[in-house]
């Protein structure tokens, strides 16, 4: 498999770190990219402080970009992994989308629009089946995030 260059949106909290720990060391993906807001960008990924009780990622080169410049740095990534608060995602995750980029986003902004699944892994990974005969090459998909669904 093929490994894919991926970003993501927002550097410090809970749910970018997290992104942050998983992607790190995954054998499909490598962090290309993080952007975040004008209190983060422009310093090293490795000055912010770490909330998650595992150890942070060896990442400490990555500098965090400026969410400003995210749609102009399209070239240099193919998937996003959004933590962005829904405010910051409204702005910034359909545009990635019209420009070709696979959007997975943890933000509610998205969840009720007509061609964004929402995708519960152990539960409706089927849904992902919707974006296959689409008209545009990017996508917007969301996760139910801190949301209970019952089983």
């Amino acid at each position: 498999m093929r490994v894919r260059k991926v970003a993501i949106l927002g550097a410090s909290g809970l749910v970018a770190q997290r992104f942050q720990q998983r992607l790190a060391n995954h054998p499909w993906f490598d962090i290309g990219a993080i952007y975040g807001s004008s209190r983060t960008a422009g310093k090293k990924l490795a000055e912010l402080p770490w909330h998650l009780s595992e150890p942070r990622p060896n990442l400490p080169e990555i500098k965090i970009r400026s969410l400003d410049s995210v749609i102009s740095g399209v070239d240099d990534f193919e998937i996003v992994f959004s933590a962005l608060p829904s405010e910051v995602a409204r702005e910034v995750e359909k545009p990635l989308a019209e420009a070709g980029i696979f959007v997975f986003s943890n933000a509610s902004t998205h969840r009720m629009d007509d061609d964004v699944p929402l995708v519960i892994a152990d539960l409706n990974p089927h849904h992902l089946l919707t974006l296959t005969n689409r008209t545009s090459d990017g996508f917007v998909a969301c996760s139910t995030n801190c949301t209970i669904v019952p089983a």
